[in-house]
């Protein structure tokens, strides 16, 4: 066999070398395993075939996920309780970790050396995130009692002798999921995950990576347990600095002889200013009183004042209560913004005190001008109605209410026709009433003594006309009859102490 020549010797060898280079990427391209010096958060996997990283980052997953976390609070609140890290809402992103090394196994021979070039000696992050609405869950399933309490405000309470006291309220408790997963965060990107095994494939490696997964499986993690407190919406503070502190003054009026629905009436629209708190600079509005009272509870049949007459009607007596509330107001020195006497005299309390209301027409309102809260309660048994009022005040410092008459109003005279008395006759079917004109002073006193007075209202009462029956002879050959009295006024027909009267054409 002659010899080769030398182009031809060269020409085999460069054959060889690139038939040796091209299998060898080919064994490269095809080699299944992770390049070496790549770590998943501080987890060796360089050298470590595809599949056993696979396997075991599974494992190492689950492992992860049933690691116990025992909650405990350093105070004593609550019971401590153990949760795994993916009751608290640990989720591992496996198919984003996964595809950090997909370019190992797929694509051309190529793609893949490319892949492993690029991932050699890099550190991987865990992907993981919490879901802090099944951690919220897992919690309140652990703490249930604590969940189910709530917060409980701070009381007032008016004891049988007028007394103030506070009682203070309670605060509830929750979990702080926020900072639960931030505490959680460091341990399981870091600790957590690298301790549990170097993954170098060696026998002595894979053991001890073994009692590793086996110890954080049975295992825990101790975490104070974050307690954020929901405070009451009042609080003995900000009861104490509404500075309702003693009682004021009280006032009662009888309403001995009513019917059933004055009764209510009255009870009912009690029961609608109980409790009442006013800010300073506040003005109590009357007429949102009935208003609400007609909602919730609603008046019945009890006489009413319309046109100056007594009627049935709807509502009547709610100005017994306004009027009560009216007296202690002025014995309190709080400053009264709106107010109407009755176009009547009333029985149960003295002329020039009373307060009427009229829906539409006359309202009663006050402010509270003093520097504190003002408080109003009621009390009502079978003959009277009482309205105190708390607050604070200088205790120094007393009020007095006198009424006087400045003038006495007669009766009228008003006449119907009866033809069968004698011309001229006249016989008394009703016997009137005068009116009256009343001022009222409210007397400030200082330890007793009287240092001023001030009209608060000029009030006048109408009266009432005698009716009498008569016979003026209008008839022919007869006395002739008296002009015709001038057309009044429509009237408005207006309904005092009460909502509604008799249906009028």
């Amino acid at each position: 066999m002659g010899k080769m020549s030398r182009p031809a010797a060269i020409l085999l060898g460069s054959a060889f070398v690139l038939a040796a280079t091209v299998l060898t990427l080919l064994w490269v391209a095809r080699l299944a395993t992770i390049p070496g010096g790549v770590s998943v958060a501080g987890w060796n996997v360089g050298g470590m075939a595809y599949e056993q990283f696979v396997t075991r980052l599974d494992q190492r997953i689950l492992a992860l996920g049933e690691t116990k976390v025992r909650l405990s609070d350093g105070q004593g609140r609550t019971q401590p309780a153990e949760l795994t890290l993916v009751q608290l809402g640990l989720r591992v992103d496996r198919a984003a970790l996964l595809s950090k090394f997909a370019g190992l196994v797929n694509g051309s021979p190529a793609q893949r050396i490319s892949a492993r070039w690029q991932i050699h000696g890099d550190s991987v992050e865990l992907p993981y995130t919490f879901d802090l609405a099944a951690m919220e869950q897992s919690l309140r399933e652990a703490w249930k009692p604590m969940y189910a309490a709530q917060p409980v405000d701070a009381r007032r309470v008016i004891t049988a002798d007028d007394q103030v006291q506070l009682v203070a309220g309670q605060s509830a408790y929750r979990i702080d999921t926020a900072a639960i997963e931030a505490r959680l965060r460091p341990l399981v990107g870091g600790d957590l995950w690298a301790g549990m095994g170097d993954g170098a494939g060696t026998e002595q490696g894979s053991e001890k990576e073994a009692e590793l997964e086996n110890g954080l499986r049975n295992g825990t993690v101790s975490l104070e347990l974050p307690l954020v407190e929901m405070q009451p919406a009042v609080t003995l503070d900000i009861l104490k600095a509404q500075g309702v502190e003693r009682k004021l003054v009280d006032f009662s009026t009888s309403f001995v002889g009513s019917n059933v629905g004055r009764m209510h009436n009255i009870r009912s629209t009690a029961e609608t200013i109980q409790d009442q708190l006013l800010g300073p600079g506040d003005i109590f509005d009357y007429g949102k009183v009935i208003q609400q009272t007609e909602e919730k509870y609603g008046f019945q049949e009890a006489p009413v004042i319309v046109d100056g007459k007594i009627v049935p009607g709807i509502g009547g007596g709610i100005c017994q209560v306004s009027t009560t509330l009216y007296n202690a107001v002025l014995r309190a020195g709080l400053e009264i913004v709106e107010r109407r006497n009755h176009s009547l005299p009333i029985s149960y309390a003295p002329l020039g005190q009373d307060a009427t209301f009229a829906q539409g027409y006359i309202n009663f309102k006050f402010r509270n001008n003093t520097n504190h809260y003002v408080l109003i309660r009621t009390e009502i048994d079978e003959r009277q109605i009482t309205v105190k009022l708390f607050g604070n005040t200088p205790s120094g410092t007393t009020y007095e209410v006198e009424s006087s008459v400045v003038q006495t109003l007669p009766a009228p005279d008003k006449y119907v026709k009866n033809s069968t008395l004698q011309v001229g006759a006249k016989q008394l079917l009703l016997k009137g009433k005068p009116g009256y004109v009343v001022d009222t002073y409210r007397i400030t006193k200082l330890d007793g003594n009287e240092v001023s007075r001030a009209r608060v209202s000029r009030d006048t009462y109408s009266p009432q006309p005698n009716l009498y029956a008569s016979n003026t002879g209008d008839e022919p050959g007869k006395a002739p009859a008296p002009a015709p009295a001038p057309t009044p006024k429509p009237s408005p027909h207006i309904v005092e102490d009460g909502v509604k009267g008799p249906v009028f054409p």
